[in-house]
């Protein structure tokens, strides 16, 4: 006969039937000396929550995994397993890691947000000027934006360490879009001072590249300077590296943004516009008179239909005060035509809409020859053909309607024998649109001319004001220019 013992324990009935000892002869059994059943494992401590027993679950990450991603991962798997616990199971969160981090995070975030803030007031308050304000501070978002995308690109993900490296860029990453910027708004100011101004297109373009290798080089320094970081060894490295690369990538994309965006937004919002030219919180306080006048207020309606030559008082300080009745509503433009002390004649310029009654538009009359009162007026000019760039002489021959002889009768209007005031036809008029002429002197009764040049082909309206014995006479015509 032949017995096998298997040794194999398949279930607690197999396992009670087991013999542990023999006592006299008889078998003593697991079940003769104990109760066999399944139970708890053996505890390697202890756990409460409240004072009451617990069960202490802890979920650790693989060293390369995201702490929040793996956390909301875990949280919805609880969320899953929650139904089909006992009804008197409750799961509880002790001990969350990503808290610290969301925590650090949402710092950061603020230092962030405040950083963007306090940039915003200095820049304003320095600058002084919505249109600079706003192209300096497209920098900020933009730079960050493609520091985002260039960091998901090569896997660098959201960090307290990255978003520091923001943080700590928000002042730099204006800098190049400051320096371009503000050579557009000094040659543009500039160019609105010279005699014969250049395409404000061309002035933004040639400002913006005679400060491109500058801004390259600055960009280039900073990342000379700021490389030593990556040289670092063991946990400082893995700490600092991240905030290094964010700093960097951030402030090579505000260059890239100062290059690019911010010459367009200067031709845009800068280009077409009347810019002050004195500083920013500097009153201009003397004047001096040219044509006997302190300043020269042009109020046009942008039609071109309605014209007034005004005279403001001073007030002191660089405050001027005039009261002004316009015949009609729509939108205006006025020209502020004045001379600081000992510096260039300058002309300054508002846009205004006035509200009511609408006149019915006339049609551009371009007769060179017209009747005002009792003056008739003959418009003339010493070249066939006017040329855009070309220098011309305008000549106004004033003739009595009475006695159909050239009047004889004028006096000195403004220190002048008359006064020009061209401008060009335009959806949205400009400093460079406005032409002011000095008439010329010793010439027949009668004659008055002025010498000047139209800078571009295109449609412009004429006033001339002559002085007739006390009564103002204003001419206007329409002229084409090639």
């Amino acid at each position: 006969m032949l017995i096998r013992g298997i040794g194999r324990i398949e279930s607690i009935e197999e396992l009670k039937q087991s013999v542990i000892t023999a006592h006299q002869g008889t078998p003593v059994l697991l079940s003769d000396v104990a109760d066999v059943k399944i139970g708890a494992a053996l505890k390697r401590g202890d756990a409460s929550l409240d004072g009451k027993k617990a069960v202490v679950v802890m979920v650790n990450k693989q060293p390369m995994a995201d702490t929040s991603t793996v956390t909301k991962a875990v949280e919805a798997a609880m969320e899953e397993i929650k139904p089909s616990l006992p009804p008197d199971v409750k799961v509880t969160v002790t001990f969350r890691q990503s808290d610290f981090i969301d925590a650090s995070i949402h710092n950061v975030r603020d230092s962030l947000r405040d950083g963007i803030i306090i940039v915003s007031i200095i820049l304003f308050l320095f600058l002084m000027n919505w249109r600079t304000a706003a192209i300096t501070l497209s920098a900020i978002p933009l730079s960050l934006l493609i520091c985002l995308m260039l960091m998901n690109l090569f896997g660098q993900g959201i960090n307290t360490m990255t978003l520091g490296g923001l943080a700590v860029a928000i002042g730099s990453v204006v800098d190049d879009s400051i320096v371009d910027m503000e050579n557009c708004y000094r040659g543009l100011r500039k160019n609105q001072l010279a005699g014969n101004p250049k395409p404000p297109f061309q002035v933004v373009y040639d400002t913006s590249v005679e400060v491109r290798v500058s801004v390259l080089f600055s960009t280039v320094i900073i990342a000379v300077v700021f490389a030593p970081i990556f040289s670092l060894t063991g946990v400082e490295g893995r700490i600092f590296a991240p905030m290094g690369v964010a700093y960097l990538v951030s402030i090579f994309a505000s260059t890239f943004v100062a290059l690019t965006l911010s010459p367009a937004l200067c031709a845009i919002l800068l280009a077409n516009q009347q810019l002050p030219e004195e500083e920013t919180w500097k009153a201009i306080a003397d004047f001096e008179s040219f044509q006997e006048k302190l300043m020269h207020l042009i109020v046009v309606s942008d039609d071109l239909q309605v014209f007034l030559h005004l005279h403001p008082d001073y007030k002191g300080n660089g405050r001027f005060e005039v009261e002004a009745n316009l015949p009609k509503a729509g939108a205006y433009t006025i020209f502020s035509d004045y001379k600081p002390m000992e510096q260039p004649e300058r002309v300054y310029l508002v846009k205004t809409t006035v509200t009511g009654a609408k006149l019915v538009a006339t049609a551009e009359d371009t007769n060179l020859t017209k009747m005002f009162g009792n003056t008739q007026v003959n418009l003339t000019f010493d070249q066939p053909t006017i040329k855009a760039g070309e220098e011309v002489i305008v000549g106004f021959n004033l003739q009595d309607t009475v006695n159909n002889q050239p009047v004889t009768d004028l006096q000195p209007y403004l220190g002048e024998r008359g006064h020009l005031v061209i401008l060009k036809q335009s959806s949205n008029l400009t400093a460079a649109d406005y032409i002011h002429a000095h008439a010329l002197k010793d010439y027949a009764a009668g004659e008055v001319k002025f010498v000047t040049h139209f800078p571009e082909p295109g449609t412009y309206k004429l006033w001339g004001q002559f002085d007739r014995n006390g009564e103002i006479v204003t001419a206007d015509f329409w002229v084409n220019v090639q």
